[in-house]
């Protein structure tokens, strides 16, 4: 277990001017921009709204140790060993669904991943409040993509998966992917199915995913997750525009790789009018924001993430017999004096459930 103390602290967000200069002086220049909301384009029935998905970059080692890098993704948190190596890396960290990977090749530097759930982490842990400046923040830092998933969330009714799945089956659309499947899935013993329009091929420069988000998360209510999905060179790319115009690019990117079309006449179906449905998607995701993910907590998440994060850095407290517990005694006094009214208002309902 690796703990650092550095000027990051884990409710300060890294695209803060303050937290870039205590890691790496570069970074001082980055764009600093306004927190942006996580609420997208609002309709009658829900909305759209778009968030990153994943990222992975790389730092050169002539310019950044390891603890510079573990600083920006982590702050003071705790930081676990791998077991072993991964993607050509001898060694590397893990916290969650973070990875620093290094002692690689001459050139490799040093590799930061951020799945899905790791990208919503950093967003609970208050190190990611505006993905745009954070993504500019990145690059001033020096960081070159080589991944970066942004998913379109249409909780609006607008995508209907029947609908897109005709389109295919018609080829009412004109693609630069050359191939496509419908995927489904379902849990065992679940009558409700999920289903995935895959375009492209996951390990390629680019692809897409249209899914049912609400199934795979087994919750009601329409969501459709329209996923992008960029590497390499065309990462890098998608990441600068983003940083620099906002996430509205996207919608431009998208169509130039899909546009669903209303069947007409002749064989030309660049000249076909744009499917409605899919006009109005992109429209909406021209207006929103990168913003972040909704955090739900509740007691049991907490718990969860304190088994996960702190556990072990308690249990050393711990085994330091009588000093130890006293520190976490004093530990846990500081921690109430820091509530805030949200979270007295959490502890509450959990004692008046556990009365």
């Amino acid at each position: 277990m690796l703990h650092l103390t550095t000027g990051l602290s884990a409710g300060q967000s890294s695209g803060s001017a303050s937290a870039s200069s205590a890691v790496c002086p570069s970074v001082a220049s980055a764009p600093i921009r306004p927190p942006s909301s996580n609420t997208g384009v609002q309709s009658a029935s829900g909305s759209v709204s778009a968030l990153p998905d994943w990222v992975s970059c790389t730092f050169s080692d002539v310019d950044h140790d390891v603890p510079a890098i573990l600083a920006m993704f982590g702050g003071e948190l705790d930081w676990t060993p791998l077991p072993r190596g991964l993607m050509g890396y001898r060694a590397g960290y893990v916290r969650g669904g973070v990875k620093v990977l290094y002692d690689g090749l001459p050139g490799m530097g040093i590799h930061v991943q951020a799945s899905g759930q790791g990208c919503r982490q950093l967003e609970a842990e208050g190190l990611i409040t505006d993905w745009q400046s954070f993504l500019g923040w990145l690059l001033a830092a020096g960081g070159r993509l080589s991944r970066f998933d942004v998913a379109l969330d249409d909780r609006a009714g607008i995508l209907d998966l029947d609908q897109v799945e005709a389109a295919v089956n018609d080829d009412c659309l004109v693609s630069r992917w050359k191939t496509s499947q419908v995927i489904r899935s379902r849990r065992r013993g679940e009558v409700r199915m999920g289903r995935t329009v895959m375009f492209g091929v996951g390990e390629s420069d680019a692809c897409c995913r249209i899914y049912d988000k609400a199934a795979q998360q087994r919750v009601e209510g329409h969501w459709v997750r329209v996923e992008l999905q960029m590497r390499n060179d065309r990462a890098q790319r998608i990441v600068e525009r983003i940083a620099k115009d906002g996430v509205r690019v996207v919608a431009g990117v998208l169509r130039s790789y899909l546009e669903f079309k209303q069947a007409g006449e002749g064989q030309q179906k660049t000249r076909w009018a744009m499917a409605a449905w899919w006009s109005e998607l992109l429209e909406a995701a021209e207006r929103v924001v990168l913003g972040t993910a909704p955090v739900f907590r509740t007691v049991a998440s907490i718990k969860a993430w304190v088994s996960r994060q702190v556990a072990p850095s308690l249990a050393i407290l711990a085994a330091a017999a009588t000093e130890g517990r006293e520190a976490i005694d004093a530990i846990i006094e500081l921690g109430f004096d820091r509530l805030r009214p949200e979270q007295w208002r959490l502890a509450g309902v959990a004692l008046a459930g556990a009365g």
